[in-house]
């Protein structure tokens, strides 16, 4: 009896190149794209809550080192296109697109300094409406481990605790002058629909050393609106708001301050916007009982903790159950914004 092999050799030598086929496939596929080392890719938010609407960005591109200034610099130019009417793109303390201008693709050029780089363009509308995005722009070492956390942009709907220092001058006519120190806590809350502020603040703790029994614990809580207009061009903004405000001095006797204060103010807003997200304010405020203004910073720590910082003035004088009310304070506060949604 005589046995052949032909058949099953054959079969072994086509299962053997089909594996080796299988398992150097995706090398075979993306060999030209990891050979080279200059590809970069660009990264935005995927859930596109935080794009700028309609700009449309190649996601792939390259990086080429050059010589500019004396110095070596690593360069990504980014295909882009940028499609809303009455919008524009703002970049590098300069507009980029200009919604006159046809529609065209033009390119944006960032440079890179590490594994995962990234860059921030502002969007103006047409009434003053600005939106930003933090783009991301990674090359081939970068750990992915990374990215989640890299694209969580700046949001700005924020609940801000703070704490602070606040002094009262008590000068009303039928008591004696005092001043009163203390430290407070508060709490802020900022919608972007409506522009919408809700803020509260406490003085709970006196600072000063003294045998007075009397105690005063001022309270005051701010509901505002707003609206900002579209000139002047950024990083300009102006805006104003209005809205109304409660303030109450919890007291353990009848004698100076005021209890349940409510009223109506505006507030003339002007602010500094910075490309890396930093803001700068001046603010103003105004009623039949009180004028202040204040000046505040916004540092955009890591484009998604903003650090408030703040100091303002307010000067009281109204009249209160037939007696006048002259007080004058000041608040220097501290607090950190934790986004929302």
């Amino acid at each position: 009896m005589s046995l052949s092999f032909k058949p099953n050799f054959k079969k072994f030598i086509l299962y053997k190149c089909s594996r080796l086929f299988f398992l150097f496939s995706p090398l075979l596929i993306t060999g030209p794209l990891l050979a080279d080392e200059n590809n970069v890719t660009i990264l935005r938010d995927p859930r596109g809550t935080n794009q700028i609407k309609g700009l449309y960005l190649d996601k792939k591109s390259h990086y080429k080192n050059i010589e500019r200034d004396g110095k070596r610099q690593s360069i990504v130019l980014i295909k882009a296109r940028f499609e809303r009417k009455g919008w524009n793109l703002f970049y590098k303390n300069k507009w980029i697109y200009k919604d006159h201008v046809p529609a065209h693709e033009f390119y944006i050029e960032t440079t890179i300094e590490d594994n995962l780089s990234s860059f921030q363009i502002h969007s103006i509308g047409p009434e003053g409406e600005i939106e930003r995005e933090t783009i991301l722009v990674k090359t081939p070492s970068f750990s992915k481990a990374l990215l989640e956390e890299e694209l969580s942009q700046k949001r700005r709907s924020f609940f801000i605790p703070t704490i602070g220092v606040k002094g009262i001058s008590f000068n009303e006519i039928e008591f004696e002058k005092s001043n009163q120190h203390y430290q407070t806590i508060g709490v802020g809350l900022n919608l972007p629909f409506g522009n919408i502020g809700i803020e509260a603040l406490y003085a709970f703790y006196p600072l000063n050393h003294r045998s007075d029994p009397e105690q005063f614990n001022p309270l005051d809580v701010a509901l505002h609106t707003g609206y900002y207009f579209n000139f002047p061009d950024f990083p300009w903004k102006v805006g104003l708001e209005a809205g109304l405000f409660y303030s109450t001095i919890i007291k353990n006797k009848k004698s100076k301050g005021y209890e349940n204060v409510l009223g109506f103010e505006i507030k003339p807003i002007i602010q500094k916007l910075f490309r890396n997200g930093h803001i700068l304010g001046l603010s103003g405020k105004l009623s039949s009982k009180k004028i202040g203004g204040g000046v505040s910073f916004i540092y955009n720590w890591l484009n998604r903790y903003p650090i408030y910082i703040s100091a303002e003035y307010e000067r009281w004088d109204f009249h209160y159950k037939a007696k006048k009310i002259d007080n004058e304070s000041y608040l220097f506060s501290i607090g950190r914004g934790f986004s929302l949604f």
